[in-house]
């Protein structure tokens, strides 16, 4: 078998390329001491070098420009990527520079330089922040405040019976759709026997205990604080519960008062489900970077919404440090997640040569199936666009 045959088709973080030669740095640190009046010195070793790589390598083909953004995208992001080395095998390192080099006289093709060294390991000494305690700490928090709130503007006492059935049919509506949410769910028998438990034990207590305000807080709270032992449950159904009420100057005192409490009760469902949600997106794993991205985003957007509708200062400062320790915790900062780049195929290809070209492997070939919805795997037509994982 001829040498050539044995070299890896050469790329960076995914992004294939040709090899016309490369040069790489090895040895070792050291401290040269040099003493008067001794004419041998003492070479103080401190440790193996760095190793550097650099390559220069060309870009061809009629689709040259999108590879050499790709590449050139590659090289300024912020994290060690892979490199395969067609010599010397994968590698990760970093880029510390990439010149290219492109003239008239030839066409579809991009010439360039690219230096890197290898990324090694972090180990000095470093802590984590515990972000899912704190985010557990500051819910806690919040529920709490919320029960303050819903007892301190919610009430029915000495309100005439059209207010008392307006309130109870909008808390009966706010049980009925808590339970719309576990309905359908993979969840453990044990899970769902325990939150239909607590079901029943508030609407037990809703004919006696309707006007005590702190019971119908207390129960919502509860109820909430068992939903979020389990990931699987998705809260924004309640992001929107309810009808945001209006109010005018002519409405009477009665009319007023059910206004209030339609607020307060919808702006606990609402405020309490986005809370709920924070920690679901904290534990939930991702396949890549910009899927955690997209979902932070969104909830980080409810939360935003919250603070705007709600008009409790302690509630709003504890929603505002809420989301600052979200936007921190996802994506997990210890944890280095792919990225979703875009790539154009000129030619019909099967999924299985796609995939080799791509990333020098199979691994993912399943992965651009599902997330491009290819019906025939052996035959994806040219000309389109797909949405891929770049290579880490």
């Amino acid at each position: 078998m001829n040498y050539k045959d044995k070299l890896r088709r050469a790329s960076f973080r995914g992004v294939c390329f040709e090899v016309e030669k490369h040069e790489a740095g090895f040895g070792r640190r050291t401290a040269i001491h040099e003493y008067p009046a001794r004419d041998l010195p003492y070479t103080e070793d401190l440790g193996r070098k760095a190793r550097s790589f650099t390559i220069e390598g060309f870009i061809i083909g009629n689709d040259y420009s999108f590879n050499r953004d790709r590449l050139i995208t590659a090289c300024e992001m912020d994290e060690p990527g892979s490199l395969v080395h067609p010599y010397l095998g994968t590698k990760k390192v970093v880029c510390t520079e990439c010149k290219i080099k492109e003239s008239s006289e030839e066409g579809r093709i991009t010439r360039f330089s690219m230096t890197l060294i290898e990324a090694g390991l972090k180990q000095l000494p470093a802590f984590n922040i515990d972000y899912l305690q704190k985010i557990t700490a500051i819910s806690d928090r919040i529920s709490s405040l919320l029960g303050d709130y819903f007892t301190s503007n919610f009430s029915i006492l000495d309100m005439p019976a059209y207010v008392v059935g307006a309130a109870m049919d909008l808390y009966k509506m706010a049980l009925d759709a808590i339970d719309g949410l576990v309905k359908g769910i993979a969840v453990n028998i044990e899970f769902y026997a325990d939150i239909q438990f607590e079901l029943k034990k508030i609407r037990d207590k809703l004919p006696n205990k309707i006007y005590e305000s702190e019971v119908m807080a207390n129960g919502l709270g509860s109820l909430f604080k068992k939903l979020t032992d389990t990931n699987e449950i998705d809260f924004s159904p309640l992001f929107s519960f309810g009808d945001e009420p209006t109010f005018s100057t002519n409405s009477t005192i009665t009319s007023g008062m059910q206004k209030t409490n339609q607020k307060v009760l919808t702006d606990y469902i609402r405020t309490i489900a986005v809370v709920s949600s924070v920690k679901n997106t904290v534990t939930k794993s991702y396949d890549t970077y910009d899927e955690a991205v997209k979902e932070r985003s969104k909830i980080a957007y409810s939360i935003n919404e919250r603070m705007e509708e709600i008009p409790d200062d302690e509630i709003f400062s504890a929603l505002q440090e809420l989301k600052s320790d979200l936007l921190r915790a996802v994506p997990e900062p210890n944890k280095s997640l792919p990225r979703i780049a875009t790539h154009e195929i000129n030619q019909t290809v099967p999924s299985l040569v796609l995939a080799y070209d791509l990333y020098g492997s199979l691994d993912l070939e399943k992965d651009i199936i599902r997330r491009n919805k290819i019906d025939h795997p052996g035959f994806i037509k040219g000309g389109q666009i797909l949405e891929v994982v770049s290579a880490k």
